[in-house]
Order: C-alpha cells, then sequence, then structure tokens
C-alpha cells in the first residue's frame, strides 16, 4: 500500500471512532452543566489546597471580564462556584443577594478588583474571612477560554490563594462571553 491510502485509512478510523454511535463528528468536550461541574469543582478544590490558610467563610464575588464587566458566563461560573464549594463544605458563602446588598450599604461598586480598604469593609459586613473573585480571558477569538481566581483575605487585602483553568470555547460558550 501507498502512503497516501494508508493515511486515508487511518484518517477514516478516527471519524468512525469518533462518531462512535452518535452519528456525528465530535471536535471537544460537550460544554454541558456535567462539563462546568467537574472543571468548577477541580478549581475550587485547587483554590482551597493552595490556600495559605483556611477559609471558614467566604463571598463569592461575580467572575468579570479584564475590563470588569460581568458576562453571562462570569454570572454562571461565579454562581456554580458558589454552589460546588457549599456542597463539597469548602467553606460557607453568603448568598449573592446578601453579598450585592453589603456592597450597596457600604457603598462599593465592584468591577473585578477590591483595595484593602473595600476588603476590611465589606468583610466586617459580610462577616467573611476571604473573597473569591475570578477574571475570565478571552485571549484570541477560536482558543479556549482562561479563568483565573484568586482568594483575597478580608483583613489586609492581600492574596492567599489562585488557580486556574481552561474552558473549551463551544458554542454556547462563546454566546455565554456576551456580556450583560
Amino acid at each position: 500500500m501507498n502512503m497516501i491510502r494508508i493515511g486515508g485509512i487511518l484518517l477514516g478510523l478516527l471519524l468512525i471512532s469518533s462518531c462512535a454511535g452518535t452519528g456525528k463528528i465530535t471536535t471537544g468536550p460537550v460544554t454541558d452543566t456535567a462539563y462546568f461541574d467537574g472543571k468548577i469543582e477541580l478549581l475550587a478544590q485547587e483554590l482551597v489546597s493552595n490556600s495559605s490558610k483556611p477559609l471558614r467563610r467566604a463571598a463569592v464575588l461575580g467572575f468579570t471580564n479584564p475590563d470588569g464587566r460581568t458576562s453571562q458566563l462570569g454570572k454562571y461560573l461565579s454562581t456554580k462556584f458558589s454552589i460546588i464549594s457549599t456542597k463539597n463544605r469548602l467553606f460557607i458563602v453568603p448568598s449573592a443577594g446578601q453579598v450585592l446588598e453589603a456592597m450597596k450599604s457600604e457603598g462599593i461598586n465592584y468591577r473585578g478588583s477590591l483595595d484593602k480598604e473595600q476588603a476590611v469593609k465589606l468583610g466586617k459586613a459580610l462577616k467573611v474571612d476571604g473573597f473569591v473573585v475570578g477574571v475570565l480571558s478571552d485571549l484570541q477569538k477560536g482558543s479556549d477560554i482562561d479563568l483565573m481566581v484568586k482568594i483575597i483575605e478580608t483583613k489586609n487585602g492581600n492574596m492567599a490563594s489562585a488557580a486556574n483553568i481552561s474552558i473549551h470555547r463551544s458554542k454556547s460558550v462563546s454566546t455565554l462571553m456576551q456580556l450583560f
């Protein structure tokens, strides 16, 4: 057999195996709830294990784009992070409503970062040890989305932990990257 024919046979086998009973070709992971649960669970576990100090209570702030604005994906992933952190008993998480109410009462307009003064004021209002903040970076159209998350201590504004994951860019992920 010549090399072209062998290459064609191998390509055909690859296509057949990737279709495996579905009748369609898959190009990457399916970005459904189970996909995001797995990604966020790994991220949360890594963030907690990297932490210099264990947290008892932590507020999860909306995951933003680098410019401080929140996309639908950022809102979805920060909510998912809160749920998984609570479910796995990593720390106690105040509700998003409590966080928004405290920000409003303290006059804090969160745009992706907190200075030391804001961290201390908001930490006292929410009675939390730290904040989980995240940034979704869309570095290049067509590539994966990078989610970088860190824990900020409320008493001094220092970063206590950091972790990141890569999210497969599917059609649904691209749609969710749109801003509110």
